[in-house]
């Protein structure tokens, strides 16, 4: 436990240690005063900017032949667990500007709220994409004019520190294009420049502390956040980044008091300055991306590549942000100065887990490669219809056959040593939880992502099935609920061919590749498929340049590609008329869907699931979000 003075008693110390009234001026009260001085670091006690500290306290007492001493206050330890960070920030911030304590390791970012403007330039994103440029922009003039708008806050800036590189890093999959940033809720700080760049990009910016997430913004390829990450110790095993998107660097600030300058010795002011340029460069010394990338990827991380077509379209969603910056005329003559100096080195390579990762009370690392990968589902998706008839046999209550009827997929990716899985439901309201497969007692285990919505121990044998299926032979006793024992034995079909389902992971993908096996799908398939009750077939929207949305029927494993709607031969060139929101019969045997024409007007069709005797049952009308959906008395216009 470590001991924090408070405030109040900080400030006496700095009183009595130091000089600060008619005796003079600071040291000159005798050879044997002592300089005490307290610095705010916003991290816990060895992570990232908490080693930046302790090495300028080391410095500081060095230069100063022990006559200075910078005592640390681990300033997230002050303020109750759940603080949101920006006004943990604010807090230590306001602590050095009143004096309370003398200095600060503060993150760059924190001070756009206190209206300096001229440390936003270190977060315009992608322009500082490697070590080398950060340590470039943290020495010299430059730096010199970037901190140059903390005085307007009665601070003085001693040194920027460069403390890694800030990038996205997702447990499902890695973030590329703006479409994999799309709806995602991101764990970032609470900079203003992070939030309104993940907002361009498509996601919903949170909280660093939130744990309801399963991507994050950290700072390099280590567990080195201002906070643990949500998967606990399951990072970086489950977790993916790319080595070519940087977002933009983490900077630290060594910031003094006015108010505490003033009553220090110019020699002393010196120390202050010398020992934070000392500790910045031997920061910049012991960084090693490309170690803590390897680093990475043997823990079970995996580290790709964006191509350029992406890189492309995250650096035009980032113009907005970029163009806003520019309007303060401080922050846009320093990013122009930053664009001038060379880019840096080479982007990090890609990489996948080197080594199985082990897991507690697992037996899965003793397995020899030859077993391993015997004993594990080949990578792949596989489906199973479970009706409510079924799941109440096995013994499952009302909740639980509300969330599991209907249609399942389990789907496994990535190498035998780093198997990971999702698991997917036909209901919309029931969100997919995903893990890693591990191998207790020759069982394959579902281990579930601490920040997944599922829990519950889920363990089973399984053989290969005909055509590829996986049947599953049994579960672990230890199962549960414990109707999955009962439910989940039998053949689960193998409906994706991808050898390796998209590895680095799950992805859409157009049509399984089964050597010819299937019919070729149509282009422009959109949304999210409808299947019907059973599970055995499954309706989706296709997007056509000149004849307006269409639907289309198949089965879950990619065969009987089959139209079901059509309209004239250039109809659809103004957008529509436009087919949607379908919904299955009961029996499945017809289609309910939505027809849009250019004007806004909707009306409710009905088709057969053969795609014949498709019939309006409702006038047109403007009907705004309507949707098809089936009662007892049949198909109707619903609301979305």
């Amino acid at each position: 436990m470590i001991a924090v003075t408070a405030c109040a008693l900080v400030a006496a110390a700095w009183l009595t240690q130091v000089s600060v009234g008619g005796s003079g001026p600071a040291g000159k009260s005798g050879a044997g005063a002592q300089v005490a001085l307290q610095l705010a670091v916003l991290e816990y006690p060895g992570r990232g900017a908490a080693r930046i500290a302790e090495r300028y306290a080391r410095r500081v007492k060095a230069l100063s032949n022990g006559s200075m001493h910078v005592s640390i206050t681990y300033w997230r330890l002050k303020v109750p667990p759940a603080t949101a960070s920006r006004e943990i920030e604010a807090s230590a911030i306001g602590a050095v500007r009143s004096n309370d304590l003398q200095l600060g390791l503060l993150p760059s970012h924190a001070f756009q709220a206190q209206g300096v403007t001229t440390l936003e330039a270190l977060q315009a994103p992608f322009l500082i994409t490697s070590d080398a440029l950060a340590a470039r922009v943290a020495v010299g003039p430059l730096a010199d004019r970037l901190q140059a708008g903390l005085d307007a806050v009665s601070l003085t800036g001693l040194a920027l520190v460069p403390e890694g590189l800030d990038r996205p890093f997702g447990y499902l999959k890695p973030l590329l294009t703006p479409s994999d940033f799309a709806g995602v809720t991101v764990r970032a700080d609470p900079s203003g420049a992070t939030r309104d760049l993940l907002r361009a990009l498509g996601a919903h910016p949170a909280d660093i502390n939130t744990t309801d997430s399963d991507t994050a913004v950290y700072s390099g390829f280590v567990n080195d956040a201002e906070s643990i990450p949500s998967a606990g110790d399951q990072f970086p095993n489950s977790a993916y980044a790319a080595g070519n998107i940087v977002l933009f660097p983490r900077v630290d600030v060594v910031v003094a008091s006015n108010s505490a300058l003033r009553h220090l010795r110019p020699s002393q002011r010196s120390i202050l300055r010398r020992a934070a340029a000392e500790a910045r460069d031997e920061t910049i010394a012991a960084a090693g991306e490309r170690e803590q990338a390897a680093a990475f990827c043997r823990g079970g991380g995996t580290i790709v590549s964006a191509p350029a077509a992406a890189l492309h379209a995250l650096h035009a969603r980032a113009a907005v942000v970029l163009a806003a910056m520019r309007r303060d005329p401080a922050t846009k003559a320093l990013i122009a100065s930053i664009e001038r100096l060379e880019p840096g080195g080479p982007a990090i390579r890609p990489c996948t887990p080197t080594q199985p990762a082990p897991s507690a009370g697992s037996s899965y690392i003793n397995y020899k490669a030859a077993v391993r990968n015997s004993l594990m589902p080949p990578a792949g998706s596989y489906r199973r219809a479970f009706t409510g008839a079924e799941l109440r046999a096995a013994g499952a209550d009302k909740t639980d056959v509300r969330g599991n009827e209907g249609l399942t997929t389990l789907t496994f990716y990535g190498p035998p040593w780093s198997l990971r899985f999702v698991f997917e439901w036909q209901r919309s309201s029931r969100p997919p939880c995903l893990g890693r497969a591990d191998l207790p007692r020759r069982f394959v285990e579902l281990d579930w992502n601490p920040t997944t919505p599922c829990e519950g121990h889920v363990a089973f044998s399984w053989r290969r099935g005909s055509h590829g299926d996986l049947d599953i032979v049994a579960l672990d006793p230890q199962t549960e609920p414990a109707w999955l024992r009962r439910a989940y034995p039998g053949t689960w079909k193998r409906v994706e061919c991808t050898p390796d389902a998209g590895w680095p992971g799950p992805r859409r993908v157009s049509a399984p590749r089964c050597a010819g096996r299937r019919l070729p799908v149509p282009r422009g398939l959109r949304g999210k498929p409808v299947y019907s009750g059973d599970g055995k077939r499954f309706v989706v929207e296709q997007v056509t340049p000149t004849n307006g949305d269409v639907l289309w029927i198949a089965n879950p494993d990619g065969s009987r590609y089959t139209q079901l709607t059509s309209h004239h031969p250039g109809s659809g060139r103004s957008g529509c008329p436009c087919d949607g929101s379908p919904a299955f019969s009961p029996d499945g045997k017809r289609i309910a869907y939505v027809r849009t024409l250019p004007g806004g007007k909707a009306a409710l069709f009905v088709v057969g699931a053969d795609g014949t005797g498709s019939t309006q049952l409702t006038p047109w009308s403007l009907r705004n979000g309507a949707k098809a959906e089936w009662t007892r008395d049949g198909p109707r216009l619903g609301q979305r």
